[in-house]
């Protein structure tokens, strides 16, 4: 062989390993691998809406028994939302007023002028199924005056809400509401075991009030001075039987039967009582007004008041007091050392006609 062949074959028996390696490699990318995506965590389901429980469906009314007579202002099932009539709407007259009313309270009622009475209840369906109750008396009387004075000597309580022309309510107790409104008063009350709250008697006191047009309170009381500074409470009677000595907080109290005698009250007699809180007092001061229908009347009565004082003796006398007729009124109190504090007397006679 010669040497021109020799080495070029030798050559290419030393690459051919050289050549073996680098074609047995593999070659570097220098693209990176592909990040697998990471694996999706399932999603907790979403809790679905939570769904009111259906409203129960309220039970039927028995409007369909109500007195052929009943007043309107009394609300129908379905007018007022949730409550029902459960006890239909019976109706009693001037002379029957017992059928619909405890003695006692038709007693204080035959002292007004009255036209009807109406009497029914109503049952609360409340949203979480519980029930509350409540009764309803509904007096219509001649006039706004008789409905005030109804309102007034029915209440026993001076605490004053304002709802209807005035509403008066007993305190720390189940609701018990008494209501003067236009020539209605209206009694809202509920009692155990299915009490209503205070906020849902109101609620059915103010729909039936709101039925009844609105009137002026009687124009006697503007004799009666109302001062922001001293808690003042005041009735309208026509007759002394409407009351008693308690309502008015008196603790040396005149014989009201004998009182109403002697200052002549009857049909052609109006009165209004307020009392007045004391500072520093043990009792309210008690001051009246009586209108009659002519000058005269009210001389005759301040005559027969005072030759009764001027006889009798004890606390209940010695605690009266009388000024003089002014006109057809007749002004006096049954507090007197309280009306030495406060002077309401002389205002009151200012204040008349």
């Amino acid at each position: 062989m010669s040497r021109r062949t020799k080495y070029p074959v030798a050559m290419m028996l030393t690459l051919l390993p050289c050549l073996a390696i680098l074609t047995g490699c593999p070659k570097k990318s220098d693209e990176k691998p592909p990040v697998s995506a990471p694996a999706e965590t399932p999603s907790a389901p979403t809790p679905a809406d939570p769904t009111p429980p259906p409203t129960p469906a309220l039970p039927p009314g028995v409007d369909d028994q109500d007195d052929p007579q009943a007043p309107t202002c009394l609300p129908k099932t379905g007018d007022l939302p949730q409550w029902v009539k459960s006890k239909p709407i019976r109706v009693a007259a001037a002379t029957t007023l017992d059928e619909v009313m405890p003695a006692d309270v038709a007693k204080t009622c035959a002292h007004f002028r009255i036209d009807m009475a109406a009497r029914c209840a109503y049952t609360l369906h409340r949203s979480d199924a519980t029930t509350a109750a409540a009764q309803v008396l509904v007096i219509e009387a001649q006039s706004p005056d008789d409905a005030f004075g109804l309102m007034s000597c029915l209440s026993g309580s001076r605490q004053v809400l304002p709802v209807g022309g005035e509403t008066r309510a007993k305190s720390n107790a189940p609701p018990d509401y008494h209501c003067w409104q236009g020539n209605c008063y209206i009694h809202v009350w509920s009692a155990l075991p299915q009490v209503a709250t205070s906020d849902e008697a109101q609620t059915l006191l103010k729909n039936i009030a709101g039925r009844i047009p609105r009137e002026d309170p009687p124009d006697l009381l503007d004799a009666l001075p109302k001062d922001s500074r001293i808690p003042c409470t005041r009735w309208f009677l026509r007759n002394l039987g409407s009351l008693t000595p308690d309502t008015l907080g008196l603790t040396n109290a005149p014989d009201f039967t004998k009182l109403g005698e002697l200052l002549g009250l009857g049909e052609d007699t109006t009165m209004a009582i307020a009392s007045y809180e004391v500072p520093n007092a043990h009792r309210p001061n008690v001051v009246w007004v009586v209108r009659y229908k002519t000058p005269a009347a009210a001389t005759r009565a301040h005559t027969e008041y005072r030759r009764h004082l001027n006889k009798a003796a004890g606390p209940a006398s010695e605690s009266t007091n009388l000024l003089k007729p002014h006109g057809r009124f007749l002004i006096g109190t049954w507090t007197v050392e309280e009306e030495t504090l406060q002077f309401m007397m002389p205002r009151i006679r200012k204040l008349l006609p």
